[in-house]
């Protein structure tokens, strides 16, 4: 699937994208609000700046992503691999990331605010400057 097949698709109101492959696709600066790329083959896609509001990547791979100055407000990231990610200046506000493998993930300047981080596991991965308020860190590893 191409960029111009997938903006295609956005443009005429399709929104699913689950169990796509869509590794090392450029997506940046794109509204993919209420989007489902659930178990969706997301390695190295790009979605710098892209709005994800509402998006579901339940058991989506997310490793080695950049998802760098996104809107992420009420996205589901429900048990995705997101090893090696880049989530820089990302807005996360009342996001699932519940079982969530971080591991090694760059995540500098991020807002979780009211996030469900249960079981989420951050182990070895950059949180400088990351603010984490009122959310859920049960059995959270870091």
């Amino acid at each position: 699937m191409t960029i111009k097949d997938i903006l295609e698709m956005v443009q005429t109101g399709k929104k699913d994208f689950s169990g796509l492959n869509l590794s090392n696709q450029d997506l940046s600066y794109l509204d993919l609000t209420e989007c489902n790329f659930s178990n969706a083959n997301l390695i190295l896609t790009d979605f710098t700046g892209t709005d994800l509001g509402y998006a579901n990547f339940t058991n989506a791979d997310l490793s080695n992503a950049y998802l760098t100055y996104i809107c992420g407000v009420n996205a589901n990231f429900t048990s995705a691999n997101m090893r090696y990610t880049n989530l820089d200046n990302a807005n996360l506000d009342n996001a699932n990331l519940e079982n969530v493998n971080l591991t090694n993930a760059h995540i500098v300047n991020v807002e979780f605010f009211r996030s469900n981080l249960k079981d989420a596991n951050f182990r070895d991965a950059n949180l400088e400057g990351s603010s984490f308020r009122q959310i859920n860190l049960e059995n959270t590893k870091f």
